[in-house]
């Protein structure tokens, strides 16, 4: 009988930390999915229009695709634009969700925007 009772509240101290696992695990499969739809249709579009509301362009460009080309030194597709902005949207919502669920703490879902923003800069999506 004591056994089962040690047994059974040590599986309730493991618990959190499982529905914490699982968390990240959710989070992670969204931000991939994410990655792998295409961007839609009106992403595409606000990142080929010329001088777009509320978007502060670089000088000697017209588009959020020329300004993005223009910070990162390279010459992307507004495919490639769409899909690093696509992915950085699935970020913040999945960094979110993660320091809303309390499955990570408030300064590791800092440091993980940071990374991934590393990792979306120094990646070649298409």
């Amino acid at each position: 009988m004591t056994q089962e009772l040690s047994d059974s509240s040590i599986a309730h101290r493991d618990a959190p930390s499982r529905v914490k696992r699982n968390l990240v695990i959710l989070a992670a499969l969204f931000v991939v999915a994410v990655a792998l739809v295409p961007a839609p249709r009106g992403l595409l579009e606000l990142v080929q229009e010329e001088q777009p509301l509320g978007y502060q362009l670089q000088s000697g460009t017209k588009s959020i695709t020329g300004s993005v080309s223009k910070i990162l030194q390279k010459d992307l597709t507004p495919e490639q634009v769409a899909s690093k902005a696509k992915i950085m949207i699935a970020v913040l919502f999945g960094s979110a969700f993660l320091w809303g669920t309390g499955a990570i703490p408030l300064g590791a879902t800092d440091l993980l925007v940071g990374k991934f923003l590393v990792f979306v800069r120094h990646t070649a999506s298409g």
